[in-house]
């Protein structure tokens, strides 16, 4: 290289010299521009010095060689050309913190920390599941159409893909309060489509046991599991109000104790404090003349209503079975998940007439009582029965 520039392209106060190199015979303009060293070679003196003038002017004007701008960048440029933003407007905008996809999750599921474990566990699984695919990315570069794409492939049914939307949503309105996305607009994520509401519901399968049914599981259950079993079918409370979470030992919450029911006065009741009740809502649940019957004979003064492992956890003194194994295969029926709950909010719906009250009860939004249990295929015979079935027509 000679030691001096042998030319200098001059544009207002850019100056941007240009050299011979002498051992490969050509020219090399040299300038920085955006804070990087940029070079532009030529054999042709004069064509060499009609480009880097171009590149002079661009830079002494402010504009920028978009031929040097990474696909992100371009990808930017594009958004905010599309959106019609001014200058003033990108101005009054709060700058975004850089971050990809993978440390943003770690992010979010550690401000998570004091959720229950049921949810960080799902969470946790729908946002790997995402960084599998998206991990190394820049999470402001991820658009709409590619979380679309994702979903489609990686949940089949419908309630799946509704719940991975609620999460990734989740996370990109963490990021969005946290200036890793921009605040005045809707997220990629928000952008994404939902699914079908009136397909989930008619794809929605919602188990629950007849009377007859009922009448031989309480005819064949264990009395250390009794009171699950009358509880949620006349009261409707949930497995994890009554059983410690085995699967999250760390996490523990209260569970409801027998100084929580009250079988004494007018209008004996459950009361489920907010530290037992799965949405942290203290509610009051109406004992029926049913329950009452039953709790008289196995309520005790004090206590975990229910002092047993929870009942799908496999038991010795049953040759390896868990209480809901030992009860299907001695009522003769197959197990249905949550069925006695389920049951509970069907045949309550219908004594009741309304969903309003049985929400109440079971710690519900009424829109999901109503999408879950109201007109769930059985009759108010069924619900008679259901509610009928005291101690003294069960034969043990």
């Amino acid at each position: 290289m000679s030691e001096g520039p042998v030319a200098t392209v001059k544009a207002g106060a850019v100056r941007i010299p240009i050299y011979f190199i002498q051992s490969r015979e050509t020219y090399m303009a040299k300038w920085t521009e955006g804070g990087r060293d940029r070079r532009k070679k030529g054999r042709d003196l004069a064509k060499l010095k009609i480009d880097v003038r171009k590149t002079a002017k661009a830079i002494d004007a402010g504009t920028i060689d978009f031929a040097t701008l990474s696909p992100a960048q371009k990808a930017a440029c594009e958004e905010v050309i599309r959106r019609g933003l001014t200058v003033d407007q990108l101005n009054g905008l709060r700058s975004l913190k850089p971050t990809s996809t993978q440390s943003a999750v770690a992010e979010y599921l550690a401000s998570k920390a004091d959720a229950s474990g049921s949810h960080i566990k799902t969470l946790k699984t729908h946002l790997n599941q995402f960084c599998l695919q998206f991990g190394k990315r820049p999470l402001s570069s991820i658009q709409t159409g590619e979380i679309d794409k994702w979903l489609m492939v990686s949940a089949a049914k419908l309630r799946t893909r509704k719940n991975k939307r609620g999460s990734i949503v989740a996370l990109w309105r963490w990021a969005r309060d946290k200036d890793y996305l921009a605040q005045d607009t809707r997220t990629a994520a928000e952008r994404s489509d939902a699914p079908s509401s009136r397909q989930q519901k008619r794809d929605r399968n919602i188990e629950t046991w007849s009377p007859d049914e009922l009448q031989k599981i309480l005819a064949t259950c264990p009395k250390e599991y009794l009171p699950w079993v009358v509880l949620s079918s006349f009261a409707g409370l949930r497995t994890l109000e009554l059983f410690r979470d085995e699967k999250d030992p760390k996490r523990q919450k209260d569970v409801l104790q027998w100084e929580h029911v009250h079988l004494d006065g007018k209008e004996p009741r459950i009361l489920v404090p907010a530290a037992v009740a799965k949405t942290a809502d203290q509610r009051s649940i109406p004992i029926c003349p049913t329950l009452r019957q039953w709790l008289k004979r196995i309520a005790k003064k004090s206590g975990p209503v229910v002092d047993e492992p929870c009942p799908w956890r496999k038991l010795k003194r049953w040759n390896g079975k868990s209480a809901n194994d030992f009860i299907a295969e001695a009522a003769g029926v197959d197990f249905k998940k949550n069925a006695f709950r389920h049951a509970f909010g069907t045949y309550r719906v219908i004594q009741a007439g309304a969903v309003g009250p049985v929400a109440l009860e079971m710690g519900n939004s009424e829109s999901m009582v109503k999408m879950n249990y109201l007109d769930a295929g059985r009759t108010k015979a069924e619900a008679k029965a259901w509610f009928a079935l005291t101690p003294s027509k069960i034969k043990k």
